[in-house]
């Protein structure tokens, strides 16, 4: 029997524990919710401009704070959470003459929460560089006082030059814009055609590890300022210059832009070991690579050699080739990934393009094999499995020292090939043996798994009639069936021809007078 005392104590300790344990999942529960704010604070707090803010459903864009916040309780009519309601600005005069009155105007539209209105009682200013000129609002448009340029910063391009504008709200709000090319005008020292100014030219804008950057660079072939190459970078926070964005700073340029891209990949898996021809193509590359020296690499890897041709269909494209060093003795990598990085050196700044798909450095296995005989006349189907079977562009497949086997199919975990004619006498095992690209050797099994030919019978030069011949390869298969073997391996069903069963695979009849005879043969993929 419990003492009366003990159990009044006994629920009293039970009350308070539960008390207290209920304290401490409130208090975790708000510190989880604190943390997941912080979060999404942090995430908010990486968009820069409207759209891309409000069209995360925990975001909201303040247009009196110019920035992006977790969406409030209760909206304020300056506050954006409607992707489809951010106002839209655009700079319809990016570029003046020399001794032209510029005036750097920007037209606001879609402005279903009158940010206009709310603009004509602040305080408008334009920075040109590091100068400063009033501003002012008339009608949807933001206006910046009058300005002639007609002094040159940079003696080596007297025919171009970039110039940085950007407005900002009561001395220090920044207006962000859709487009970080609004930010940007070009001032030239003649005429130029409109339509034709930027031909054979590249005009990037970014933004990029807390920067923001510009970069362009026109061929001697622009006919309206030949060769020219100008790069900027400042704190996206703020807008203030970087002093060393002249070379791009220690490691140079690295451009992200449709202007200067990689494309089309192939192969994107290659082995190891090296020797994969790898291609892509590149936008404006004859634009970058002009009195330039030109690099690649391969997942890290260097790419050596590299041929370059234009595409006819269309000039901006063109094809790059090279050929994947050997891994280096330090380096025993194996089964990684990188992109393909084109860099372009010579006068600085140093420029490199990256390309969005990567390339995976791997290494073939190669698990097992049926079927596991066949007849000396060759025409089996063997059928390869592992992993990354696919990888590099060119594969040979050789059944020991007597015959090839001629590859028909190939998938990343699967490979069909067509053993050749072998001369042997009698029954005959041998390992099967995959060369990736001329370089990497790899053996069924491990070189466990043997292949057995079984001889083909003679035949008598004086009675070689479609009867006899019909009959040896009877005989043949009769061979290939026998204990040597184990299980039968085809059947013959004409004199032209042998039906093979594979795994996962419908049956396939081939002739005879099509199998592969070249112990050297090497099956190439063909291009995409």
């Amino acid at each position: 029997m419990v003492h009366r005392g003990r159990q009044r104590k006994y629920n009293e300790n039970s009350f308070i524990h539960r008390v207290l344990i209920t304290m401490i999942f409130i208090s975790v529960s708000r510190a989880n919710d604190s943390l997941k704010m912080e979060n999404y604070a942090m995430v908010c707090s990486e968009f820069l401009e409207c759209q891309k803010c409000a069209k995360h459903a925990l975001c909201s864009w303040s247009l009196d704070q110019q920035r992006c916040l977790i969406t409030p309780p209760n909206l304020g009519n300056l506050t954006v959470n409607v992707e489809g309601h951010c106002p839209q600005f655009t700079v319809p005069k990016k570029s003046v003459l020399r001794d032209e009155l510029f005036s750097y105007t920007v037209v606001v539209s879609n402005d279903k929460n009158d940010f206009v209105r709310y603009l004509q009682d602040r305080k408008i200013t334009c920075h040109l560089d590091d100068e400063r000129l009033a501003g002012y609002v008339l009608n949807d448009e933001i206006k910046c006082n009058t300005k002639r340029l007609a002094a040159q910063r940079d003696k080596r391009f007297k025919a171009l030059m970039i110039y940085h504008y950007y407005i900002t709200i009561d001395d220090g709000i920044i207006l962000r814009y859709n487009n970080d090319s609004d930010n940007y005008f070009v001032y030239y020292d003649h005429e130029c055609n409109g339509t034709t100014r930027d031909d054979e030219c590249v005009t990037c804008a970014w933004n990029e590890y807390g920067y923001k950057n510009y970069y362009k660079r026109c061929s001697a072939r622009n006919r309206c300022v030949g060769r020219y190459e100008y790069y900027a970078k400042w704190h996206v926070g703020n807008y203030t210059a970087v002093m060393d964005h002249a070379d791009g700073g220690g490691g140079g340029v690295r451009l992200e832009c449709a202007d200067a891209e990689i494309r089309s990949v192939d192969p994107m898996t290659a082995p190891w070991l090296g020797g994969t021809t790898v291609r892509f193509t590149v936008v404006n590359h004859h634009v970058m690579a002009e009195d330039k020296e030109v690099s690649v690499t391969v997942a890290g890897r260097e790419c050596s050699e590299p041929k370059m041709w234009q595409l006819p269909d269309d000039p901006r494209l063109t094809a790059v080739s090279c050929t994947v060093m050997p891994a280096a003795a330090t380096d025993r990598h194996r089964n990684h990934e990188g992109p393909v990085r084109l860099q372009y050196t010579g006068d600085p700044p140093k420029v490199t393009v990256t390309s969005a798909l990567v390339v995976g450095l791997v290494d073939p296995v190669i698990t097992d094999m049926s079927p596991r005989c066949g007849s000396a006349a060759g025409g089996t189907v063997l059928r390869i499995g592992g992993r990354f079977l696919d990888a590099g562009t060119t594969l040979r497949v050789s059944v020991g020292d007597y015959a090839t086997c001629q590859p028909v199919a190939l998938f990343p975990d699967q490979l069909l090939c067509v053993t050749g004619p072998a001369a042997v006498t009698g029954p005959t095992a041998a390992r099967v043996n995959v060369v990736f690209d001329g370089q990497l050797s790899k053996y069924v099994g491990d070189g466990s798994v043997v292949f057995t030919y079984a001889a083909v019978p003679a035949l008598d030069p004086a009675s070689r009639s479609r009867a006899s011949l019909r009959a040896a390869r009877r005989s043949s298969c009769a061979a290939v069936t026998s204990p040597v073997c184990g299980t039968p391996c085809c059947t013959c069903t004409t004199a032209r021809g042998c039906t093979t069963p594979v795994a996962g695979w419908s049956t396939t009849r081939w002739p005879c007078a099509e199998r592969p005879n070249s112990r050297t043969a090497t099956w190439t993929r063909p291009r995409p």
